[in-house]
């Protein structure tokens, strides 16, 4: 009797070592390094062999450490373990590798710190590395994270803050950056060059200075479910060829330090050079001045979301910029709801716009097609085709469009016969255009 039941623990027993194995093996986490107070991390570090797990006391250390090897640092949690920098101008956590064909081979976890004091960046990544940085906080530094030459970093559930810099990412450099704060960082939140990519999720950006999150110089993000909120000036800000990405985002109430400084960045979203940006089921509300500005080339795809109680114009293009609006609400501006200038393209489907003082404007060589759009409560026109410098009979663009509601606005569409702009076709269903341009 006692062997059969040893014979059906056994293998029951084996099934539990084996999935207590698997389990240990996923966590990954068990210390083997133990560094208390007093202690030399950078001596741990160094003495360590590859995959070491150090774990790092409560208490303060001032070092700067370098690690160019696969490692994970763990503390007690930010606020317990803090490692304080010692005047290193690369950083108080560098992580690289010499060895250009293993680098790619380096995987280091820093988890549980508080990183600071660093006379250059908290944590400063190079040569493909990869690095995950969780659950912690690197303030107090010129900046927070730096992200260099294609090497990738996952940071997630961290705060970044009260450095010059949040994160800077360049040289191709990627990152996930998801479920972070990034705030009161003097000079911006996140800033991205020379094709860095990331991808940024439940996340907020608020408080910083020049910008929320600036890309330039052909640099990729995607952002969703996240808020850019009450950065001192812009939000975000795109400019030569890069790209972004925004799907369920807030950007609101940006700009307003900027605007009683007498700056000029002071816009939800600024685009300048080639920029491209799409924004699916976004908010872009109660910033200083404009919603969203495109300059030059830049390209707007704005769907299913809603442009509101910015200072003066929700859309506003200049230049040869082009958007498409779709299943969007556009309100209650003190200047217009979309203003299109110069020679611009702009496509307006199936959107609400409403109590603006005017709805749409148009001014000198634009390109605009209107389709069942409602434009209603507007101080003054509807829609309203301008010259370039407002006079009345001096358009020179082109407009087309059907099926749009234009009610209980100030002033009725420019329909008066006495005038040479006749655009009640817009309101109608088989639709009409003018063509004005030369």
């Amino acid at each position: 009797m006692l062997r059969k039941a040893r014979e059906l623990l056994l293998p029951l027993l084996a099934v539990l070592v084996a999935a207590a194995a698997t389990t240990h093996g996923e966590e990954g986490h068990e210390c083997t390094v133990y560094v208390q107070s007093g202690e030399s991390i950078q001596a741990a570090i160094d003495a360590s062999p590859d995959g070491a797990v150090i774990c790092i006391g409560e208490g303060e250390w001032q070092e700067d450490l370098a690690i160019q090897r696969s490692l994970t640092l763990k503390g007690k949690g930010s606020g317990s373990t803090v490692i304080r920098g010692d005047s290193s101008p690369s950083g108080v956590l560098a992580i690289y590798c010499l060895d250009a064909e293993r680098s790619s081979d380096v995987s280091v976890r820093i988890e549980g710190l508080t990183i600071t004091g660093g006379a250059g960046a908290g944590v400063v990544t190079g040569t493909k590395i990869w690095t995950t940085i969780s659950n912690c906080d690197v303030q107090g530094n010129r900046t927070g994270i730096e992200l260099h030459d294609e090497s990738e970093a996952e940071i997630l559930n961290c705060r970044i803050s009260e450095n010059t810099l949040g994160i800077m990412g360049v040289h191709s450099a990627q990152a996930t950056i998801a479920d972070c704060t990034v705030s009161g960082n003097s000079a911006g939140g996140i800033g991205l060059g020379l094709s860095a990519e990331v991808s940024i999720s439940g996340s907020t950006v608020s408080g910083n200075g020049r910008f929320g999150i600036e890309l330039s110089q052909s640099a990729r993000a995607t952002i969703s479910s996240s808020a850019v909120a009450d950065n001192d000036g812009d939000g975000i800000i795109l400019s030569d060829a890069s790209r972004a990405t925004l799907i369920g985002c807030d950007v609101t109430e940006n700009g307003f330090e900027s605007a009683q400084a007498g700056r000029y960045t002071t816009e939800g979203i600024l685009l300048n050079g080639e920029a491209q940006i799409s924004l699916t089921d976004c908010t872009v509300s109660g910033n200083a001045k404009e919603g969203i500005v495109l300059n030059d080339a830049a390209q707007a795809d704005i769907s299913d979301s809603t442009v509101s109680a910015n200072g003066r114009v929700g859309v506003f293009l200049f230049d040869t910029a082009q958007a498409t609006l779709a299943n969007c609400t556009i309100s209650d501006h003190s200047s217009a709801g979309v203003d299109a200038r110069d020679e611009t393209w702009v496509e307006v489907t199936a959107c609400v716009v409403e109590r603006n003082f005017a709805g749409i404007c148009l001014w000198g060589s634009p390109h605009a097609v209107l389709k069942a759009n409602t434009i209603r409560d507007c101080e003054q026109y509807g829609v309203a085709v301008l010259g370039s410098n407002g006079e009345i009979a001096g358009f020179a663009g082109y407009i087309a469009g059907a099926g749009n509601l234009v009610a209980n606005n100030g002033a009725p569409l420019n329909c008066d016969p006495c005038r040479p702009q006749y655009l009640c076709f817009l309101a109608s269903e088989e639709g009409g255009e003018l063509d004005s341009r030369e």
